[in-house]
């Protein structure tokens, strides 16, 4: 399970959980809830994973959590919480 936090006030479109794996098909993350998302990891696969959302309309930019990477995930993998930590939105140049 993947948990996302934000750093400052959410101006945000709905976040986006990437994944890139070392092998076989990329899993698809489902959102539980507020700020969870649940995924399906093979063992013996290595995952990157990150999250991403656009500024609401009217400004440009996004917000990017780093990435993380997990190897061989088993059913008793814990929740990992990544935070919205890179990029700003702006409104005719000025941060928001």
């Amino acid at each position: 399970m993947v948990g996302l936090e934000w750093k400052t006030k959410r101006r945000l479109h709905d976040p986006q959980v990437s994944l890139e794996a070392s092998s076989g098909m990329i899993p698809y993350p489902y959102a539980d809830g507020a700020n969870t998302y649940s995924l399906h990891l093979l063992s013996d696969t290595r995952y990157t994973i990150h999250a991403e959302a656009s500024c609401h309309w009217g400004k440009t930019g996004k917000a990017r959590t780093g990435d993380v990477t997990i190897d061989s995930v088993d059913s008793a993998a814990p929740i990992v919480t990544r935070t919205f930590d890179k990029g700003t939105c702006q409104y005719n140049g000025v941060p928001h």
